[in-house]
Formats: structure tokens, C-alpha cells, sequence
């Protein structure tokens, strides 16, 4: 452990790198207890801010858009329809990201290094 201490900090990239990485991966396993904020962020990670309006009116917590949301309910959100798709297909792809993130944090977490 010590050695790999000393490896990340004679290597300011790796230690970023790894640092990144490791906020990314807490980042989407909170996902289920993302707030409303946190939920427009990710709309604007994806692209979707046409839709922020809409998610902030409504409330809409991590666990709702990954659990609870459904086709009706963008409809009665008044989300335009060109986003539905995209939202359902992003909100699919967090719950795979959540999904790999929780089975990882039951594996051993290795970082390799080079010299």
C-alpha cells in the first residue's frame, strides 16, 4: 500500500486519473439518492436540457427516474416526444452504470501503474 502511495504521488496523472475515476463511480452508485439537482445535471451531461423545466417542475429525485418513470409519465410531463426516446434510452444506460458499480464494489479494486 505504501508503494503505491509513493507511485501515485511521484505521478500527479495517474493519481488524477484514478481520483476521477473514483468520484465517477460514487457518483453513479448514489445514483438511486440523487435530488432534483443532481438529476438536472445529469440532463445536462446528456444533453437534454431541453427537458430541465420539466424535471425541476416535477421534482424528479434519482430514485423516480430510475424506478418509477414511465413513457405516461414524460407525456404528462409535457416532455417533447423527440426526447422520450433519448431520456428512456440514457435513464437505461444509468441503471446498467448503477448495476456494474454495485457489482463492482463487491470485486477487489486494483489500480495498475506504470513506470
Amino acid at each position: 500500500m505504501i508503494e503505491l502511495h509513493h507511485k501515485l504521488k511521484s505521478s500527479p496523472q495517474t493519481f488524477e486519473s484514478v481520483y476521477l475515476l473514483l468520484l465517477l463511480f460514487f457518483f453513479i452508485k448514489l445514483a438511486s439518492k440523487w435530488g432534483c439537482h443532481e438529476v438536472v445535471h445529469w440532463l445536462i451531461n446528456n444533453e437534454l436540457e431541453n427537458c430541465i423545466g420539466a424535471f425541476y417542475l416535477s421534482k424528479v429525485t434519482g430514485k423516480q427516474l430510475l424506478h418509477h418513470l414511465t413513457y405516461k409519465d414524460y407525456i404528462a410531463m409535457k416532455i417533447p416526444l423527440k426526447e422520450i426516446g433519448n431520456i428512456l434510452y440514457q435513464t437505461e444506460l444509468l441503471k446498467q452504470e448503477v448495476s456494474d458499480s454495485q457489482s463492482q464494489s463487491h470485486s477487489k479494486f486494483e489500480i495498475e501503474t506504470f513506470d
